[in-house]
């Protein structure tokens, strides 16, 4: 899930890195939040190798976020930033993680922060040094959110328990999601 406003220059690179995953997505859905830049016609040259959903009224990230979540078909979820890509493997890698472990509902990665020509400036890892936990992660979660949104992917069943995205939450509304979900399943 894409959620992008007024970034059709960036939007490219993030539906391409997804596209050219080892293990593509099964969905591509970006939802544009009323940008007035030319973000449809960017959606328009995908064709059918993505679900674009256009929102009349913008939403902001929270609401674009649920409406993406609300269009995805898919029994496992992850999200990516319009200004955000992935390595060619991350999908297959997280995905492979949470096939292969049943008991665990949520899996996440390290992320690499790059600048605006995507020169690699450092992990998330390095820039905020601290453990990695796995299983029962509420107590480290609550101290601390442990990596951006897009390092994390999840099975949709989460979504029965936790809901989507609090609107009403202007700031740290991912790290709100993860602290409750968090809290129902393990990591």
């Amino acid at each position: 899930i894409i959620p992008s406003f007024n970034r059709a220059d960036l939007l490219p690179r993030a539906i391409d890195s997804l596209l050219n995953q080892t293990r593509r997505p099964n969905q591509i859905v970006v939802v544009d939040d009323a940008s007035t830049d030319n973000t449809s016609e960017v959606l328009a040259s995908y064709h059918d190798e993505i679900l674009a959903v256009k929102h009349q009224v913008n939403r902001g990230l929270s609401g674009a976020r649920n409406t993406g979540i609300q269009h995805v078909s898919g029994e496992v979820i992850a999200f990516l930033d319009s200004d955000d890509t992935l390595l060619p493997t991350n999908i297959e890698k997280r995905l492979s993680l949470l096939e292969s472990l049943p008991d665990v509902s949520v899996v996440y990665s390290d992320v690499m922060l790059v600048d605006e020509q995507g020169k690699a400036l450092a992990r998330y890892s390095e820039l905020e040094p601290r453990s990695q936990p796995s299983g029962d992660v509420f107590h480290e979660l609550i101290l601390h959110n442990l990596m951006p949104v897009h390092g994390f992917m999840f099975r949709r069943s989460c979504l029965d328990k936790v809901g989507g995205f609090d609107i009403q939450v202007p700031q740290l509304a991912d790290y709100d999601f993860w602290l409750r979900m968090a809290s129902h399943y393990q990591f």
